[in-house]
């Protein structure tokens, strides 16, 4: 089965999933999107259209979203988080802060939530290695932590 079959007679998302193609996804990987995540990464990419490495991220978000990151695409859609920031959470934070930002509405909120989550996950890799809990943000710019 391939995108034009799967959706046959479903002419929006045939002709989203098919620009998925034309960026360079792989249709095995488009396949295995859901409606609501194709329609995250199409705005997504709208908004981020004269990115140098646009064809990366979308990769970058299918793949997260196809291997257990439910929510990535959305909260990079809305502005939430970059594919960086992304890559640095994982599946349970990624859902904490797509239910907090739904609940709630409030994208400043949501983007402090992601900042906090990224520095507690590199605060617990170093305590993980025998270091102490650190001041990391301080230890580190706002580039290094994806921020």
């Amino acid at each position: 089965m391939n995108v034009w079959e799967e959706h046959e007679g479903n002419q929006p998302m045939q002709k989203e999933r098919l620009k998925l193609m034309e960026y360079g996804l792989k249709e095995a990987l488009i396949i295995k999107l859901k409606d609501e995540q194709v329609k995250d990464i199409i705005a997504f990419s709208m908004d981020q259209i004269k990115a140098s490495n646009l064809v990366q991220m979308l990769i970058q978000l299918a793949s997260m979203e196809v291997n257990g990151k439910y929510g990535s695409a959305f909260l990079a859609s809305e502005g939430v988080a970059s594919t960086m920031q992304l890559k640095n959470l994982s599946a349970e934070q990624i859902d904490e802060v797509v239910w907090d930002y739904k609940t709630h509405q409030d994208k400043a909120l949501a983007i402090k939530a992601v900042k906090e989550r990224i520095i507690e996950g590199q605060q617990d890799k170093f305590s993980s290695y025998g270091y102490d809990k650190i001041n990391i943000k301080a230890a580190m710019d706002d580039d290094e932590l994806g921020l």
